[in-house]
């Protein structure tokens, strides 16, 4: 063999071999990143959940309070009539 042809095979091994280990190093650091973003939107969903919690007790407050009011409200129709 020549010494063009084993540079010629040294840069068809070399070159892929090195693209696939920079891809590869590229491919963990966007694992990272997707993880990065799950997390955040973990805490997003959390709070989301929060939020509906405080929904179904103001919920609650209000079907009670709306019942003071009814009753209340037939308590002053009856002392009318």
């Amino acid at each position: 063999m020549t010494d063009v042809q084993i540079l010629t095979l040294t840069i068809a091994i070399v070159f892929p071999v090195v693209a696939v280990i920079y891809s590869n190093s590229r491919v963990g650091d966007l694992n990272n990143r997707i993880n990065d973003v799950n997390g955040r939107f973990d805490g997003v969903n959390h709070r989301f959940d929060e939020l509906r919690a405080d929904i179904r007790d103001l919920r609650e407050d209000i079907k009670l309070l709306t019942g003071k009011v009814v009753e209340i409200d037939n308590r002053l129709t009856r002392m009318e009539k």
